[in-house]
């Protein structure tokens, strides 16, 4: 499938380029005589438990390097650091010995594909249809799709588990949703604390209260569940608690960077796909009137007992 080459100086690669930039972070750590024994005397697989040690410190490993990465990036050219060539965990017996774990790029596995006479003739349909549409309606769909394509073409996981919910998003402002019931109710209780002690402002207060009141609009979650429960789709309340576990990841991610929010976000390739599939369905229902989709062997099928 690929060729793997290894240097210990990275300017005998053949990758091409005109440099490299190469970051290294480092830990000392104190092992067992037993353990460092066997990795000194490079006895078979002894190197194990120390990799082992390495993984275990990834997090503070990668956020370090991360931020000379970019410091590098911003204030001298982003061009040092544009793409990440590949990242390895070494473990050093001395300075002309040491053992590695490799990891290349991502490798996108790809599904064999191709196009009966009854798909192109479907397809053909398909495409006619388009050209019936407005020239409004039209627009609109190729901006939802064109976003979708975006997100397709990504390979970063956390930048297309963003990408994906700006095609939903465009495809959610068309369902008003209901506004978060327990908001009224803390509104109700506001407006008798200001009733009874607002005292001469108390009139300006309750206006200034009801404006922003009627500021607040529905949440995504409302809205798409809302727009769920009209489709009807095969595993559509599913669905809705799938949507609430990404809308609330998506925030705390995009919330990241406040300095009184402290957040952990875990998000696996599996999360991104099941978020990939839902917004194709959901997108697809919206323009296409159905939810179906281009089969994949990646793709979570809905059952019966999901309904």
């Amino acid at each position: 499938m690929l060729k793997a080459d290894y240097h210990k100086n990275a300017s005998k690669s053949s990758y091409p380029r005109n440099f490299f930039t190469e970051i290294f972070c480092w830990k000392e750590v104190e092992v067992s005589r037993e353990i460092s024994e066997a990795f000194q005397s490079q006895r078979p697989n002894s190197h194990a438990p120390l990799l082992s040690l390495a993984h275990g410190d990834a997090e503070l490993f990668n956020s370090t390097i991360d931020l000379v990465a970019v410091t590098i990036g911003l204030r001298y050219q982003w061009q040092f650091v544009m793409k990440m060539i590949n990242e390895n965990f070494i473990v050093i017996r001395d300075d002309n010995n040491f053992v590695y774990d490799m990891a290349s790029q991502a490798m996108k596995v790809l599904e064999d594909v191709s196009l009966n006479a009854k798909g192109r003739s479907v397809l053909s349909d398909e495409l006619k249809a388009l050209d019936k549409l407005s020239d409004e309606a039209r627009q609109s769909a190729a901006n939802t799709l064109r976003w979708l394509m975006r997100a397709w073409v990504e390979d970063d996981m956390t930048a297309k588990f963003v990408n994906l919910f700006i095609p939903l998003e465009m495809v959610l402002a068309g369902h008003p949703g209901t506004k978060d019931s327990h908001l009224f109710h803390q509104a109700e209780l506001i407006r008798k604390i200001i009733h009874d002690h607002g005292g001469e402002q108390k009139e300006a207060l309750i206006d200034c209260l009801n404006h922003f009141v009627e500021q607040q609009r529905p949440s995504l979650v409302s809205r798409f569940e809302e727009m769920a429960g009209k489709t009807k789709m095969l595993g559509w309340q599913k669905d809705v608690l799938a949507f609430k576990k990404f809308n609330s990841m998506r925030n705390a991610l995009l919330h990241r960077g406040h300095n009184k929010i402290t957040t952990r976000i875990t998000l696996s390739e599996g999360e991104v796909r099941d978020l990939e599939d839902l917004v194709e369905r959901y997108v697809s229902f919206m323009l296409f009137g159905d939810g179906r989709v281009y089969p994949s062997r990646f793709r979570p099928m809905p059952t019966e007992d999901s309904a």
